[in-house]
């Protein structure tokens, strides 16, 4: 059976947690995070994602608290809009069930009401090893991912 292909996206302020996901997904996953190689000269970044969107069948998203958005005078750590964006057209694509998303255990992030439910896997921002941290999420992932293969 050959490897899944997962797309991982990230803000650029997250890349190394979306690279500790991919070197623990490797042996399981063809991993391809936003920053290798998916965005060509010449075409805007939608252009780019449009054309690779087939390509994956499954995607991972690193949500942090990177941006303050203002709501009726209140403020709330958000997720760049960027990687909304993209989870919208990955969800549009792939299906919500094939798109997952891990965000830091200690920081409260709002989500856009239309993914409020849409369950996380969490990490410790706080550990020494990242790759480490954010292991257990990788299992459950790989573990979701497995299942749907097998039930298709």
């Amino acid at each position: 059976m050959e490897k899944p292909r997962v797309f991982i996206g990230s803000s650029a302020e997250e890349l190394s947690v979306a690279e500790a996901i991919a070197e623990n997904l490797k042996h399981d996953c063809y991993c391809d995070i936003w920053s290798q190689g998916l965005f060509r000269p010449s075409t805007t970044t939608l252009d780019s994602l449009l054309m690779d969107l087939g390509k994956f069948d499954f995607a991972i998203f690193v949500f942090s608290a990177n941006d303050v958005t203002n709501i009726r005078g209140d403020e709330y750590n958000s997720i760049r809009d960027n990687v909304i964006f993209e989870t919208g057209l990955f969800i549009g694509k792939l299906g919500r069930e094939k798109v997952f998303y891990i965000a830091p255990n200690d920081v409260e992030i709002h989500l856009p009401s239309d993914l409020i439910g849409f369950t996380p896997e969490k990490y410790d921002r706080n550990h020494p090893n990242l790759v480490a941290s954010v292991g257990s999420s990788c299992f459950s992932i790989k573990r979701r991912i497995e299942e749907l293969i097998v039930s298709k």
